[in-house]
């Protein structure tokens, strides 16, 4: 009895053990859960609200590598990722208004990157730096993007939470030199289309003109222009016709009698473009003025040979071109006038042939 007493007490006294291993491990149950808890509570207290990855120089491993990064953040932490083909200095080092970390992996080459961080921990905070240089034995491959993820990971947690910062004199010394600032490109002024050039073209206008001498009253004439001519980049080669009809005039030797001249001229004309706008003129060329006089004694006409010259200035206005210049005239005929009513005398009108008269020309043409 005492023997089934004994081994019934072992029984009892193991049973009573097991019941209170049972009842200590169902009471310890709870702990790892509840310091799960705990943990996980720290760390999102203590994790980023923002991360944003800016890969350089290498757009092919960017959304991989993206996605490797992003998963060893918790779901409290937006992750976002873009490429940039250089680095720029000035981006990495300005401060920012959102709170969180600022990464940018800058691939120096198929076995190097180079890690630069930059953290806002909170409004107003002054902005702390990170710079490390990463080894890539296995280049961007399955691991290597694996091992490289984990280097981001951690760096970035280990300056979120001030446990590891670079000086910004640190961080401005491992930058890229900035890239020089691009020439701007001086280009000559955009010369006018040309239309039709090397073509024959003409060009129509009004004009008006005077001519002396001044001492027997200036002939001041209107009228219009022809020019008819080959056009070519640099120059125009042709020939131009005007026809001019003097206003009545009194000379002052002669006031009671009236002069009215119809002119003439056909000349060579040439051009030489001086800038965008603006063209030399020459025009050389013969002529004949009608000059019809009538006095209380004498009527008639005289037809007085002539060359002419032109010499000025064509500005391009569009589809207006102005011209302006100077236009002697060489008469080539005697100009005598004979009056016997002036004065009881005779009075010579011209004083003779082979008279230059000075003259002034303005035109617009279309």
């Amino acid at each position: 009895m005492r023997a089934w007493g004994f081994v019934g007490g072992l029984v009892v006294a193991a049973s009573s053990n097991a019941v209170a291993f049972a009842q200590s491990a169902e009471n310890a149950a709870p702990e790892p859960e509840s310091a799960q808890k705990s943990v996980n509570s720290r760390e999102a207290q203590t994790a980023p609200p923002s991360v944003q990855i800016t890969l350089v120089g290498d757009d092919a491993h960017a959304a991989a590598l993206g996605q490797k990064i992003a998963s060893w953040f918790g779901p409290e932490t937006t992750v976002s990722t873009s490429t940039k083909p250089v680095l720029e200095p000035n981006i990495v080092l300005m401060p920012s208004d959102q709170v969180g970390i600022r990464i940018w992996i800058w691939l120096r080459s198929a076995s190097e990157a180079r890690l630069f961080f930059s953290v806002e921990p909170h409004a107003h905070a002054p902005t702390r730096y990170l710079v490390n240089d990463v080894a890539l034995e296995r280049g961007l491959d399955e691991l290597g993007a694996e091992e490289l993820a984990q280097v981001v990971h951690f760096s970035a947690l280990g300056l979120w939470q001030g446990n590891v910062e670079s000086s910004r004199d640190e961080v401005e010394q491992r930058l890229p030199e900035p890239a020089p600032e691009p020439t701007p490109e001086v280009r000559a002024p955009t010369r006018p289309a040309i239309p039709d050039e090397g073509r024959l073209s003409f060009r129509l206008g009004a004009e008006g003109s005077f001519r002396g001498p001044i001492s027997d009253g200036l002939f001041v004439h209107d009228g219009g222009g022809l020019a008819l001519f080959r056009l070519r980049r640099e120059t125009a080669l042709g020939g131009m016709l005007h026809v001019e009809f003097a206003r009545a005039t009194n000379p002052p030797w002669a006031p009671t009698a009236k002069f009215r001249e119809t002119s003439a001229r056909l000349g060579f004309l040439f051009e030489q473009r001086i800038s965008s706008w603006t063209w030399a003129s020459v025009q050389l060329g013969p002529g004949v003025d009608f000059l019809g006089y009538r006095s209380p004694n004498s009527n008639g006409t005289k037809v007085l040979p002539l060359v002419y010259g032109a010499m000025g200035t064509r500005f391009v206005l569009g589809p207006v071109s102005v011209w302006s210049g100077i236009s002697p005239v060489l008469q080539l005929a005697d100009v005598r006038f004979v009056t016997t009513n002036y004065g009881g005398g005779t009075k010579i009108i011209g004083g003779g042939s082979w008279i230059v008269q000075p003259g002034a020309l303005v035109g617009i043409y279309w």
